[in-house]
């Protein structure tokens, strides 16, 4: 069986991960502080600054897949991702990066296709558009730079966040104007499964396949929870009437309809 190292493996997208690939892989995963749901000799304690123990681990596993949906200091995520990179520079291990749609947050003036070129405004932005392109430069294709929106999970600090604010009767501040799509952890793990599985490479666009306003996917949360007459404020993306477009759209036809979901089905699933 082949082996996958997801690193960070305790997060909303890792622990999702761990349950999609665990029939098909050996799983091995990375934590920080909270240990993973996998056997003893298949979990890590690993931190972005640890780069000799990165290298032992990736020695020690010998992973024909990594996944990597890392947190913490971007400057140190940059260095961690260059080592893994340099380790695996002459092997066959392929690499699937977790992106994010703002690579793409210094233009609003529509969503964005895998054919755009980033343009960032923020140090988010800035350091995931940087740690693609090391990952592109130093493996070439063997990295696949997977973009996604906003994660939703029944156990997502947002949605944990949004519940106890329903508890408390806090007013709850939403987008009018800010358009988006949105993935559920679950959605993911499934659709990177079949990445992987069809060996698909390059840059590779997720997500719901409509956008929703911000606004307008916070009442239908509000109403499936069966809330009335709640507390909304309703402010403006960056400061202006006009539509800010924030979605990730893909021109390369990869995911079949039968994985494909949208705003609706992902609401359904976080409420089931």
């Amino acid at each position: 069986m082949k082996r996958m190292l997801i690193l960070g493996s305790s997060g909303l997208a890792g622990k999702a991960l761990i349950e999609q690939f665990e029939h098909d892989f050996e799983v091995f995963g990375s934590y920080v502080s909270s240990p993973v749901d996998l056997p003893e000799n298949n979990r890590f304690s690993l931190g972005v600054h640890e780069i000799k123990l990165l290298r032992e681990i990736i020695s020690k596993v010998a992973p024909a897949i990594i996944v990597s949906c890392l947190r913490g200091d971007f400057n140190q995520q940059l260095a961690f991702h260059k080592q893994l990179a340099m380790e695996l520079q002459n092997t066959d291990t392929k690499v699937y990066y977790l992106s994010s749609v703002n690579v793409f947050d210094g233009d609003y003036k529509k969503h964005h296709s895998e054919m755009d070129l980033p343009v960032h405004e923020s140090s988010y932005g800035r350091f995931k558009t940087e740690c693609e392109n090391l990952l592109n430069e130093i493996l070439g294709e063997t990295s696949i730079i997977i973009r996604i929106p906003q994660v939703c999970g029944k156990s997502s600090p947002r949605l944990m966040s949004l519940i106890k604010s329903i508890e408390r009767n806090d007013t709850i501040s939403c987008y009018s104007n800010l358009e988006c799509n949105n993935i559920s952890d679950t959605l993911l793990a499934k659709q990177l499964h079949y990445i992987i599985q069809h060996d698909k490479r390059g840059i590779i666009h997720l997500g719901t396949i409509d956008m929703s306003a911000h606004s307008n996917f916070i009442e239908q949360l509000l109403s499936r929870l069966n809330i009335s007459n709640p507390k909304i404020e309703y402010k403006l993306y960056n400061n202006t009437r006009s539509t800010q477009y924030f979605g990730l759209v893909s021109s390369r036809g990869i995911i079949p309809d039968s994985l494909q979901r949208t705003n609706e089905d992902v609401i359904s699933e976080l409420l089931d």
